[in-house]
């Protein structure tokens, strides 16, 4: 007691440094409490746009597609979605769920060609379950069979926009190539910048003519009332296809375990610290790592275009050539008057 009472004695006997201190832990308490409910809302606004724009609360695929999603496989798919559909609709009374089929492919204007990640939509049904409509900031949604809508960094990254004409390439379900011809009629601009830097949206029966799907589908989104329904419903539907003959061969995913690493970085962050796992995931369709159709590793989606180029990055931070172009090399040249320095590429020979 005698220590407490000299304590509060001096709280009142400095009354400037008592002042002082006590207005440097408010805020710092203040910021902290700040940047917590920011990144709390950064995260809720995360999530929020994932299932609106990508996931839905539940997605159905089929067995083993999710161990492949990375290449998004073509041959492990939904083979008669309304008849899954229909199922649902009458054993779990869902009607606000669409069909999909996501795939690899090329976009070409006939200058350029980028990877992009293609995806086939029931514009009757869509709607239901995500608000691509709204998310057009350019021209208009689907409404001819040739129609398509392509993400607004990606059509700057081209230098495309509504009207132009441009050439979709995709490997098929039977591991051939196709291509089909497409007016731009929107551009995408949603709060998802997976969807904006590497998507285009076309119609799903011309998606299933392009690639040979024969009414096959590779996911069936589903809206439920709330987020936090997701996870008693995959409970349900998984009870439930054990008895169901429509629904076997199927899986549930939640969208919590879908965008799983999306939550992680996000949660990471609020806590202060990066995730081991991080590091080395490569997110689905290249979110942190882009892809070409072939499966092989592309640049960045500002440079594809030059995929002849391949780089590597030396410790003074410069990337040099490797490759086909391994014998040219960026020489520096000394500083000129103006303290600019002055680079040349020139051809040496290899060592």
């Amino acid at each position: 007691m005698r220590w407490l009472r000299l304590a509060w004695r001096n709280v009142f006997r400095h009354r400037r440094r008592t002042m002082i201190t006590f207005a440097a832990i408010s805020a710092g308490i203040a910021y902290m409490i700040l940047m917590d409910s920011f990144m709390g809302g950064f995260e809720l606004y995360s999530m929020r746009s994932f299932v609106d724009q990508e996931a839905g609360h539940l997605k159905l695929h089929a067995e083993g597609y999710r161990d492949e999603e990375n290449v998004m496989p073509l041959d492990i798919v939904i083979s008669d979605p309304d008849a899954v559909m229909d199922a649902v609709r009458g054993e779990f009374g869902y009607d606000r769920l669409t069909a999909r089929t996501a795939f690899r492919g090329e976009l070409s204007d006939g200058v350029d060609q980028l990877p992009v990640v293609g995806i086939g939509i029931d514009t009757a049904t869509d709607r239901r379950v995500f608000d691509y409509p709204k998310a057009v900031t350019r021209g208009c949604f689907l409404t001819d069979r040739l129609d398509l809508l392509v993400g607004q960094n990606l059509a700057q990254d081209m230098d495309i926009d509504t009207g132009a004409y441009v050439t979709v390439v995709a490997r098929t379900r039977n591991e051939s190539w196709n291509a089909l011809d497409f007016t731009v009629t929107g551009l995408l601009g949603t709060s998802d910048m997976f969807i904006d830097m590497n998507s285009v949206v076309m119609n799903i029966e011309t998606a299933d003519e392009l690639l040979q799907m024969n009414g096959a589908v590779t996911e069936i989104p589903i809206r439920l009332a709330s987020m936090d329904a997701a996870a008693p419903a995959k409970r349900q539907f998984e009870a439930a296809a054990r008895q169901i003959p429509k629904l076997a061969g199927l899986e549930a995913w939640t969208w919590r375990e879908l965008g799983e690493m999306i939550f992680q970085i996000t949660g990471t962050k609020q806590a202060g610290g990066v995730h081991p796992d991080v590091r080395r995931h490569h997110h689905r369709c290249g979110r942190h790592h882009q892809h070409n159709a072939d499966g092989r590793d592309g640049a960045h989606p500002r440079n594809r275009h030059s995929a002849g180029a391949r780089f590597r990055f030396q410790g003074s931070g410069r990337a040099l050539p490797v490759g086909r172009h391994a014998d040219r090399r960026v020489r520096q040249h000394p500083r000129r008057g103006d303290g600019r320095r002055r680079g040349t590429i020139s051809r040496l020979p290899r060592p």
